[in-house]
């Protein structure tokens, strides 16, 4: 427990998380090839995640980490933290629920750009559209007449 404390502490804030172990394996896309977009969208979520984590109060950071990342029990981590494992419980709980709140309102933000309305694009496909169907016409027009 203390060389992984020691570990966490010299690593400190900036640490680089591995999204691929097992406690953070739901993270990453489902799949056995790792194609280039998945490599992507796993090392922007884990950029990401990192962020999130580092933004986290000090001792919700610690007991995320702890528990999260090196896979402590809960009576592992309120030794090292000289803490009680309700305390544990209690910050390890309001970590997941500032962390969920932070990548929600991240997705939020992403998804209004995700799906943008290009007026420009969309009005010259409308104006070519309409040039089309009036071109149509009077070539249907012409036509009758002959």
């Amino acid at each position: 427990m203390h060389e992984s404390l020691s570990r966490l502490r010299e690593r400190g804030r900036d640490a680089s998380l591995d999204l691929e172990g097992p406690s953070l394996a739901m993270v990453s896309p489902a799949g056995s090839t790792q194609d280039p977009e998945r490599l992507a969208f796993s090392r922007e979520l884990g950029a990401l995640l990192e962020s999130a984590i580092d933004r986290l109060p000090d001792g919700a950071r610690e007991v995320f980490m702890l528990r999260q990342v090196e896979g402590l029990s809960t009576e592992e981590v309120a030794d090292a933290l000289n803490v009680s494992p309700d305390v544990v419980k209690t910050r390890l709980s309001r970590a997941r629920a500032a962390l969920r709140r932070e990548l929600l309102d991240h997705a939020d933000a992403a998804a209004a750009n995700a799906f943008r309305f290009l007026r420009p694009r969309c009005d010259r496909v409308v104006a070519a559209v309409l040039s089309a169907i009036a071109n149509r016409r009077s070539a249907a027009s012409l036509f009758q007449r002959s």
